[in-house]
């Protein structure tokens, strides 16, 4: 509840459609193992519902899928009576991407420390990784352009140069 709370924005934006397929991944992760079934819950191809998803401010529908994993995951590990193994199979998950899920969205080192945060800062951690950065937003919308930081932004870094070359 406290993730699609936070999610309220973005999902407002959207077309009801995929506003409830995103309410319908969070409630049942299982049922999504790809993107693929996230799309057609929301009658649309996958570019569409990417273009959507990103158009929102989101990251894209593929963190939506690794967020709601990682937090049923956690709901699982909670009980105690849940082993990673155990949560990764009720996701339809192998148990190295459940964890590589966990620890790239929460930076926790592994499943086995999730259990450690309390569900507030679990939800902080994964809505960081749900939001597009503001720069990032400036880019693709064009806010803002100016030629000249257009020009560094797509201009390469100058090379290092190699020692004992004399350059």
């Amino acid at each position: 509840a406290a993730m699609l709370d936070a999610l309220a924005r973005p999902l407002q934006t959207m077309p009801p459609a995929v506003s409830q397929a995103i309410r319908f991944l969070f409630a049942a992760p299982h049922r999504f193992p790809s993107v693929e079934d996230l799309a057609s819950a929301a009658g649309m191809s996958r570019r569409h519902l990417h273009r959507l998803v990103t158009d929102a401010g989101l990251t894209s529908p593929t963190q939506l899928l690794v967020v709601a994993r990682v937090l049923r995951a956690y709901q699982f590990l909670r009980t105690g009576r849940v082993t990673l193994q155990q949560a990764a199979t009720r996701l339809r998950l192998a148990p190295r991407i459940l964890s590589r899920h966990v620890r790239l969205t929460t930076t926790v080192p592994g499943a086995h420390a999730l259990t450690e945060l309390n569900s507030g800062e679990l939800v902080t951690r994964c809505v960081r990784t749900l939001y597009r950065p503001p720069s990032a937003l400036r880019y693709a919308v064009g806010a803002g352009a100016d030629p000249v930081a257009a020009a560094d932004r797509t201009s390469a870094p100058p090379r290092p140069t190699r020692s004992g070359t004399g350059s």
